[in-house]
C-alpha cells in the first residue's frame, strides 16, 4: 500500500461523501463493484485510468481533481490557513496594511 495509494483513496472518499454516496452509489455510477470502491478508497488498490476516468464522471469532476495535493501545494494551503487565523479579528485597514507591505516585500506594484 503506497502513500499515494492512500492519498487518492481519502480524496475520492472525501468527494464521494461531498456528493452524499455511498460506496454502492458510487460503484454503480462507475460500473465498478462496490468492494473495488472500498478496497480503492483504502489505499489497498490502486485503481486503473480507466476505473478514474468512470469515478471522476460519476462524481462529476474532472480526473485531475481526484488526484491529492502535492507536498508543496498542502504545506501552501498550511500556511494560508495560519495567516488567514492570525488575520481573521483585524480590521480592513490592517488587511490593507499588511497587503501593501507584501506587495513592497515581493516587489509587485
Amino acid at each position: 500500500m503506497s502513500n499515494l495509494a492512500i492519498r487518492l483513496g481519502r480524496r475520492i472518499c472525501t468527494l464521494r461523501r461531498a456528493k452524499n454516496f455511498t460506496q454502492t452509489d458510487l460503484a454503480e455510477k462507475s460500473d465498478l463493484t462496490p468492494k473495488s470502491i472500498s478496497s480503492i478508497e483504502r489505499g489497498f488498490r490502486k485503481p486503473s485510468l480507466s476505473a478514474l476516468e468512470r469515478i471522476a464522471f460519476a462524481l462529476d469532476v474532472t480526473i485531475d481533481k481526484l488526484l491529492p495535493p502535492s507536498k508543496v501545494d498542502a504545506d501552501k494551503d498550511s500556511i494560508f490557513q495560519e495567516i488567514f487565523f492570525v488575520l481573521k479579528d483585524r480590521s480592513i485597514e490592517d488587511y490593507n496594511s499588511i497587503l501593501k507591505l507584501t506587495k513592497v516585500f515581493l516587489r509587485i506594484d
